[in-house]
């Protein structure tokens, strides 16, 4: 976990090979939890079950390395999954990788089946189908959306200068509209095509892990190694993850709002704070706020974010990927009823492996 310092503004956003990696390594973990009894399972992909939705997201590495490397592509009818899908997804996910981070390579211009492209937007054409079939993977094996939604912001705007309706027949179907607010995966799955109830979500892989395994609480009183909190069933006495940075007595204070999960051992612990923080004023996209120990901030809104007034109070949370501030949600008196980024807390625990570092 990240503890934020400065008041500092919005981030510049990251390279477009560093967007890649980030999508790579949520869409390999979700192609490692596959179940083997899930491999044959429908998918939101027409005509494809999980194995050849997974045999596509190989091969299309392969595609791109072979195009950046002026080679011929593998032929159409390879088995790229062969014995080992995780193996392979992460081998040529490395190696596109890499060649998408040679020198210049972003500058060039390629030709392939669709015409002339350069580097820079082929990474972004790989990008947008690596998303959307990592979400149709996580629809079709129950797992839950673990997809960098900043990344996925950035991808969405691209594909939305590439695909009219004239470059769709053939490849995808007319694009949906949700609604602004939904997270921006979900947007950018519904533009190029999909309905998010084409395939029922299949029954959860993940029991134990993530979202249904964090709940919230507003602090009460701090002590170094443990904090009495206020959860839906009253007041406990929790004590913080390994992780949790220290001095914890000057990073969490009366009011708080904190993420608690399950370790291990079966205890409970601390993985997450948000601040309890005063709105300022609304600034175009970025909300400044005021909190007691790092003064006034300036916070990218969430997509679920509703503009409340100045004066009033609002979760303010620090180091999550994308903006050195987010600003959640209004606080609330039930830490149920507080919405705040868990998805993304769980995310973050996910991508960096800290689940069985609780304890």
């Amino acid at each position: 976990m990240t503890d934020q310092n400065s008041t500092g503004s919005f981030l510049q956003s990251p390279s477009p090979v560093d967007d890649l990696a980030r999508s790579f390594d949520a869409v390999g973990a979700l192609v490692a939890r596959v179940r083997p009894d899930q491999w044959s399972a429908p998918t939101p992909c027409s005509d494809w079950s999980v194995r050849a939705l997974v045999d596509h997201l190989i091969g299309m590495n392969r595609v791109f390395s072979a195009l950046l490397a002026g080679q011929p592509p593998p032929r159409p009818t390879a088995d790229h999954v062969e014995h080992d899908p995780v193996g392979a997804y992460r081998d040529t996910a490395a190696a596109l990788l890499s060649a998408f981070s040679a020198p210049d390579i972003l500058d060039r211009e390629y030709r392939g089946p669709l015409g002339v492209a350069t580097g820079a937007d082929r990474l972004q054409i790989r990008l947008y189908d690596l998303l959307a079939h990592g979400w149709d993977l996580a629809r079709a094996t129950g797992q839950p959306v673990l997809l960098p939604d900043d990344v996925a912001e950035r991808s969405l705007a691209f594909a939305r200068t590439q695909l009219g309706a004239e470059a769709r027949p053939g490849r995808f179907g007319p694009a949906r509209d949700i609604g602004v607010r939904a997270p921006a995966i979900e947007r950018l799955v519904a533009f190029l095509g999909r309905s998010l109830e084409s395939v029922p979500a299949a029954p959860s892989s993940m029991a134990g892990i993530g979202p249904a395994r964090l709940r919230r609480g507003i602090v009460r009183r701090v002590r170094e190694d443990v904090c009495e909190i206020r959860t839906e069933d009253g007041p406990r006495v929790v004590r913080y993850a390994p992780q949790f940075p220290s001095p914890r007595i000057e990073r969490v204070f009366p009011g708080h709002l904190v993420a608690i999960a399950t370790a291990p051992d079966g205890t409970d612990v601390i993985v997450w704070r948000w601040y309890d923080a005063v709105v300022v004023e609304e600034l175009g996209t970025l909300v400044r706020l005021w909190e007691p120990a790092h003064g006034e901030v300036l916070a990218q809104p969430r997509p679920s974010y509703a503009w409340s007034l100045p004066g009033t109070r609002a979760y303010l949370s620090a180091g999550l990927p994308g903006a050195e501030w987010w600003v959640a949600g209004p606080a609330a008196d039930s830490p149920d009823d507080a919405d705040v980024e868990l998805d993304e807390v769980e995310r973050v625990y996910t991508e960096h492996n800290l689940w069985d570092d609780l304890s």
